[in-house]
């Protein structure tokens, strides 16, 4: 069976923001491109990635400004989760799921090509889901009618 990659699943060319702008226009460029998640950059280098919730625990602090407060506040000074684009989608997702991370930096060989979110991952659920059971092989194929098969048989009454 192939692969599946973050590559098919991840949103391309993902939004990014200075560290130096402040939390107003975050708020500001999350709306405008209809976003939860922005690449944070210290000039052309990849500085963090900053959530909506990330701003919104910084702002739980007496004393932000949201028009005077930077993004880069917001990220500190965890690195952001990267991945290739080529990286598994199980291995990136179950990593995502047990270090409670909402989002994976994908790059290529020209820098960061997306980022792949929970809500990417969910969306990467729903299709594989929709496109149902998948088979490499025909004695897999035929594996599977046998089960359908039998599983038909206990609940129709018998025939003739």
């Amino acid at each position: 069976m192939k692969k599946m990659t973050i590559a098919e699943f991840m949103t391309r060319s993902p939004a990014c923001i200075q560290r130096t702008a402040t939390i107003a226009e975050a708020y500001g460029l999350m709306r405008s491109m209809v976003v939860r998640h922005l690449l944070v950059l210290d000039g052309e280098r990849l500085a963090g990635v900053v959530s909506q919730r990330d701003l919104y625990r910084l702002e739980t602090i007496d004393s932000v400004d949201r028009s005077r407060d930077v993004v880069g506040d917001a990220i500190g000074q965890q690195e952001p989760y990267v991945v290739p684009l080529d990286a598994a989608l199980d291995e990136v997702a179950e990593h995502m799921a047990e270090s409670h991370l909402g989002s994976a930096v994908v790059t290529g060989s020209e820098g960061v090509a997306g980022i792949f979110t929970s809500t990417d991952a969910l969306l990467a659920l729903a299709k594989l889901v929709k496109a149902g059971p998948r088979h490499s092989s025909l004695a897999d194929k035929i594996a599977w009618l046998r089960i359908e098969l039998r599983e038909l048989e206990e609940v129709l009454p018998p025939v003739g």
